[in-house]
């Protein structure tokens, strides 16, 4: 996509903004995001019950933002666009595999079991068996090289270098470094839970948190004080929930307007924050200084935007009964990580 927009003379920022609106869009609201099943089982909530709740904030935030994209793009024509690498990449696929519509049955399985609710773990399996399939009948993969590529990766050779990068990805080694992470976010987080540091910090809390108004924003600037001081992307989402869980409902809220706020303000803000795992990550992706795309990147903050309106009106904040919880257990508790 960086690609395209410099053919059509988009500047890159541009182009930049759009594409973290859209990935990040995606990382908040699907049901296999490592961040989506972590917020929800830190702060103890149901999967689909968290993703419905983000609802409110996520999708006025993206539809505005499309609304902006659409705006900005019409001034910019493809009369005088050379689309030769596009050509090229399309002749280079086309010459290195057997491409037709049977090839995204594996996507085509794991949205219908996302749509099903299946539990996250069964989708991308269930995507992973019916990809090895089809490499194995329309592909011509052995058996032993499937399961090589599940484990350590897959390294395109076609000579053309655009697709190599774009083809070249890890396999399960390289996602330990998320496991490991998400295991140091949980240790350290359970440690400081166990020993009484949120309980002290929880007391100061309760002294001053009186409000609605004054409860989300003490969880994003929780969330968000973070995300730019450590920023681990899994120790963010992971304390705010874990600190403020009990308080929500305390005061009659359900703790679907934390996780949502949570995921408004570390999920969608990460990519902008330069050191933050998600902003470093981005920039080197793509390119380009983090602080250079972030102004366009206009979903991930109008989220946050989105969500202080809702306060302020008092709409889509859900209520419960009042529960004082006295629960000092520690993260063992949460069986969905």
């Amino acid at each position: 996509m960086m690609g395209i927009g410099l053919g059509l003379g988009i500047p890159p920022s541009l182009t930049g903004g759009a594409i973290v609106s859209g990935a990040f869009f995606g990382d908040k609201m699907s049901p296999l995001s490592d961040t989506t099943n972590l917020t929800p089982a830190a702060a103890g909530v149901d999967l689909w019950e968290h993703i419905r709740g983000m609802l409110p904030t996520t999708v006025p935030a993206m539809v505005t933002a499309l609304i902006i994209y659409a705006w900005i793009g019409m001034g910019y024509g493809a009369e005088n666009v050379d689309l030769t690498s596009i050509k090229e990449i399309q002749t280079s696929l086309a010459a290195n595999y057997n491409l037709s519509i049977i090839t995204l049955l594996p996507a085509v399985v794991v949205v219908i079991a996302a749509v099903m609710k299946m539990p996250a773990i069964p989708t991308v399996l269930s995507g992973v068996v019916v990809a090895g399939l089809v490499a194995f009948f329309m592909q011509g993969v052995g058996v032993h090289d499937i399961f090589t590529v599940l484990q350590n990766g897959f390294v395109s050779e076609t000579g053309f270098a655009v697709v190599d990068q774009l083809l070249s990805k890890g396999g399960i080694m390289s996602m330990t470094w998320v496991v490991t992470l998400t295991i140091f976010a949980l240790a350290f987080v359970g440690s400081i839970e166990h020993y009484g540091t949120l309980k002290a910090i929880m007391a100061k809390i309760n002294k001053m948190v009186k409000s609605r108004f004054g409860l989300v924003m003490t969880t994003y600037a929780s969330t968000l004080g973070v995300g730019t001081l450590i920023g681990d992307v899994y120790t963010t989402l992971v304390l705010p929930g874990r600190l403020l869980k009990d308080k929500y409902q305390e005061m009659g809220y359900k703790r679907t307007t934390l996780t949502r706020s949570i995921e408004d303000t570390g999920t969608l803000l990460s990519p902008l924050i330069p050191w933050n795992m998600g902003g470093s990550f981005v920039a080197a992706t793509l390119g380009i200084a983090t602080l250079t795309y972030a102004p366009f990147a206009f979903a991930c903050w109008l989220s946050p935007l989105f969500g202080l309106l809702w306060v302020f009106l008092d709409k889509f904040i859900p209520r419960e009964e009042p529960i004082v919880n006295n629960d000092t257990s520690t993260l063992s508790t949460i069986d969905n990580v």
